[in-house]
């Protein structure tokens, strides 16, 4: 329990910085700098310069196959999760009667925040008794750097395994690629091109070079929050100015039978029809935003039922006969977040929801300050 405030604290830090960084970009709209234009350019910037960038830096070092030997448990949790987001997902759609919405859900659940924020939590950790085969008052200050050096190697491998997940399969499927030929259209995107390629590139040959990519990596993250914060705002200042119900559509009245006319002499008076018919029923046309049930379904599809099948995954790995208590929590951490924060990109660059997908990013980052502390409380008693 007295790590719970620790935990607490800096879950609470890594949403409020998400938020802080956001807030530049809904201040940046607010002066006019920020327009839907401008965001649809930023959204193909990121994904088609940022993001290759920061994978041409992060990726090429990690990238074989010994590597993936030992730590396949990541690349297990990684179909798991996939797998399972994409049938709950389709499934949830289906069941709230929000098909057009299907390819946002499926994405939003199949795919979570398995990099960033659930590193800072474990590192936040330090050498926790339950992280370790010792006792904590024997962690010296080599043993701390040790952990901190395996969560590290842990989450960077992660990486290639989870951005070709994301961009292969999750930006298709958002766009609604669902054949064969839409979906070869669509997965020839540059993060998963610049991944390809990227294996043997030698960084050190030009230090220059090196410089800029990594500049122009690291732009990824907050250029990407800003365009969120942008799309956050404009969805408030819609709701607000519709007076808290936003946009959504309207029934059509349903046609019925004309009354009859009777003609007398002199004059026409109207009658009753003499048989009524049924009424035609119109079908009425799907939402233009995503309710609150769709909403709804993500957070808990995804912060509640994923956490719970990251534990099956863990449970099986451990019968598996693996016993590393940093690679099993590295597991745990990477199942139970909410969203990639990359999907507001995917929105934007796909043209698919982008509205809904800053909504929906909002909602269960909000939601993620409790759901971490919580999960990471249920993990720690696990190992």
């Amino acid at each position: 329990m007295d790590a719970l405030l620790p935990l607490a604290g800096t879950s609470l830090r890594s949403v409020a910085t998400v938020a802080a960084c956001a807030s530049v970009g809904a201040y940046a709209r607010r002066q006019g700098i920020l327009d839907e234009r401008s965001e649809k350019f930023l959204d193909q910037f990121i994904s088609s310069v940022c993001l290759p960038c920061l994978i041409l830096r992060k990726v090429p070092p990690l990238i074989s196959f010994q590597q993936l030997l030992t730590t396949w448990p990541l690349l297990l949790l990684c179909l798991c999760t996939v797998v399972y987001g994409l049938l709950a997902g389709a499934a949830a759609a289906r069941l709230l009667k929000l098909r057009s919405f299907s390819g946002l859900i499926m994405t939003a659940v199949a795919f979570p925040n398995s990099f960033s924020v659930p590193m800072t939590l474990l590192l936040a950790l330090g050498p926790h008794p339950a992280l370790q085969a010792w006792d904590a008052s024997d962690a010296s200050e080599a043993t701390a750097q040790a952990l901190h050096d395996r969560v590290v190697v842990l989450f960077l491998n992660s990486f290639p395994i989870w951005v070709v997940a994301r961009w292969g399969i999750g930006f298709p499927v958002l766009s609604g690629a669902f054949s064969f030929q839409q979906w070869r259209k669509k997965v020839l995107n540059p993060p998963v091109k610049v991944l390809h390629y990227c294996e043997g590139v030698d960084f050190q040959i030009f230090q220059p070079a090196v410089t800029a990519v990594d500049f122009a990596g690291r732009c990824s993250v907050p250029l990407l929050l800003m365009v969120l914060g942008a799309k956050v705002d404009g969805i408030a200042v819609e709701v607000f100015a519709a007076g808290g119900k936003g946009k959504s559509y309207e029934a059509l009245p349903s046609p019925s039978k004309p009354e009859s006319v009777k003609i007398g002499v002199g004059d026409c008076e109207k009658g009753p029809a003499v048989e009524q018919e049924p009424k035609i029923q119109l079908e009425q046309p799907p939402p233009s935003e995503m309710p609150l049930r769709g909403h709804l379904a993500v957070l808990l599809l995804r912060q509640l039922f994923g956490a719970l099948l990251g534990l099956l995954v863990a449970f099986g790995v451990r019968r598996c006969g693996v016993s590393d208590k940093v690679l099993l929590m590295t597991l745990l951490l990477q199942s139970c977040g909410p969203p990639m924060i990359n999907l507001s990109v995917m929105a934007g660059v796909s043209g698919t929801a982008q509205k809904d997908a800053a909504k929906v990013l909002l909602i269960t980052y909000l939601a993620s300050v409790f759901t971490w502390v919580m999960w990471t409380a249920i993990f720690l008693s696990f190992l």
